[in-house]
């Protein structure tokens, strides 16, 4: 394991990670969460709002927060199976879709 620090080149990092680990106690979006699926990595995440949302839709792996054992137990799963890499259509977390669809959202309440 290797903690490189900040990097903004972190897009770049993705593309080599087997799996990317989450193992938030409070996770309201999960936007790393959604950078690693754009990579198509894998997912382990704890069982926090956005992470189950997220995974739910895209596929993944969850565990309940704070449970080192369950999380141990997941590594093992996923060191052994290799799981792979897919790709997945996030359009809808998209900047502009999400925009566009605030906006809407507002003109409908000012309407």
């Amino acid at each position: 394991m290797h903690l490189a620090g900040y990097r903004a080149d972190v897009k770049d990092y993705y593309q080599a990670f087997d799996l990317f680990v989450c193992p938030s106690r409070r996770e309201p979006l999960g936007r790393v969460v959604l950078e690693a699926l754009d990579a198509g990595t894998p997912v382990l995440a704890s069982a926090t709002d956005g992470p189950s949302e997220l995974l739910s839709r895209h596929g993944g792996d969850l565990f309940p927060v704070g449970d080192v054992a369950a999380l141990a137990a997941r590594l093992h799963q996923h060191y052994q199976a290799r799981t792979a890499r897919t790709e997945h259509d996030l359009s809808a977390y998209h900047i502009d879709t999400v925009a566009r669809e605030t906006l809407a959202a507002y003109r409908e309440l000012t309407a």
